[in-house]
């Protein structure tokens, strides 16, 4: 029943392709790829502790400087550690069990699809800010191309631990539910960047 449901999905999805929509096949495709990037995520980083988030709740006791793995739809390396032309680390997780920030800087293609993003915690709750409503953030925002989607934040479950090495193993369900929906280019997060390419050029072009 369920293969089923999905060949219907599938069909259904290639018909809306090839029948006048604005995407083309291989942006469609490589839109699906990315998505199917964003369910898990694994990284390794330095320092030490542990923590567990589930959506906006989180506690522990942890120093974590991200380094590469798998984050945010794509594969990170060294060339990612820090943000362009800046100084500081770009994935950094500092948490004390009521209180921590938590910066998490990627490619950028997870910039422009809004999955980099800037976090604090107060109490069990940990919540996102817009860098774009920051002032001394704003033009860094606009230098990396943030696009600002905290949806993918507040449905991540996350455990980090390690002496040392760090690592850290997540997993999205509302990413997984935004891969599904996209077979359809019902995209639940907005993400799809083949999208927000060819709008950014129709914006450039009026």
């Amino acid at each position: 029943m369920y293969l089923r449901c999905f060949i219907k999905i599938f069909i259904f999805s290639i018909i809306i392709m090839l029948t006048g929509y604005e995407y083309s096949s291989a942006g469609y495709f490589s839109d699906r790829y990315d998505d199917a990037l964003d369910i898990f995520s694994i990284q390794l980083g330095y320092g030490f502790g542990a923590k567990g988030r589930i959506g906006p709740l989180q506690t522990g006791l942890l120093m974590d400087v991200g380094l590469g793995g798998l984050r945010g739809g794509d594969f990170l390396g060294v060339k990612d550690f820090w943000p362009r032309g800046y100084d500081t680390p770009a994935k950094v997780d500092l948490v004390g069990v009521i209180v921590g920030v938590e910066g998490f800087g990627g490619s950028l293609k997870s910039n422009r699809r809004g999955k980099s993003f800037s976090a604090n915690q107060i109490g069990p709750i940990s919540y996102t800010v817009n860098p774009h409503a920051v002032p001394e953030w704003k033009e860094r925002a606009k230098d990396m191309q943030r696009a600002d989607n905290p949806w993918p934040y507040y449905s991540q479950i996350d455990l980090a631990a390690g002496v040392f090495i760090n690592m850290r193993l997540g997993f999205n369900p509302g990413e997984l539910l935004d891969f599904i929906m996209g077979w359809t280019t019902f995209a639940c997060y907005n993400d799809d960047l083949s999208k927000k390419m060819i709008k950014m050029k129709k914006e450039e072009n009026d």
